[in-house]
């Protein structure tokens, strides 16, 4: 193979994944306006720009548009959240710049949340997703108690029940998504208000 068909393969695969990401953009879009079920794969491929058999060379089904909308977004979530852990500073610190992160997450996946919470809410009809969800949320909670009760062990963090405390501030995060439209010039006072929820006592 020369860097002639190399170059080709590397165009060809950015196109892809470029088309692949118009289908999940524009489906992510629907489905947090429509919902899941009023939606049709034609209107997914109207508004990503391309015909309907084309969303099946990337997709067997709408069903498996819908779990990559979600799967994807919380497995990035992941990375961002180990990411955050390995920030240098206090316990205190790092979970300031976990909430910071948290928020500005929050803000540009409303459409995402929105869409998570349709699912969760009908258990019945996206078993498979609303689990996903749920044991993602339940990791987080755990792990953000855990920093809690190291924060508390090094008199950052107000003493409490720290399971309380994580799933008070998980809950006011995911609640910003109620705020419309997103008053971007406030972000660091939403970002402060999730700090003394969690209890980050001032140096």
């Amino acid at each position: 193979m020369n860097l002639g068909d190399d170059m080709a393969r590397t165009v060809n695969l950015a196109v892809k994944e470029q088309n692949r990401r118009k289908i999940l953009d524009a489906a992510l879009s629907l489905f947090s306006i429509k919902g899941f079920f009023a939606t049709k794969i034609t209107e997914i491929a109207k508004e990503a720009g391309m015909s309907h058999a084309a969303v099946f060379t990337y997709f067997a089904s709408k069903e498996e548009i819908l779990n990559t909308v979600i799967l994807e977004p919380l497995e990035e979530e992941r990375e961002r959240f180990r990411a955050c852990l390995s920030y240098k500073g206090t316990t205190g610190e790092i979970l300031k710049h976990i909430v910071r992160e948290h928020v500005t997450s929050i803000m540009k996946r409303k459409d995402l949340i929105r869409v998570i919470m349709t699912v969760i809410g009908q258990p019945a009809y996206f078993e498979h997703q609303s689990a996903a969800v749920y044991d993602f949320s339940n990791r987080f909670v755990a792990e953000i108690a855990q920093l809690i009760e190291k924060g508390q062990a090094s008199k950052e963090i107000m003493d409490g029940d720290a399971m309380v405390t994580s799933l008070a501030y998980y809950s006011y995060v995911n609640g910003l998504i109620f705020i419309e439209p997103f008053p971007i010039d406030r972000i660091e006072e939403y970002v402060n208000r999730g700090c003394r929820i969690i209890g980050i006592l001032e140096g």
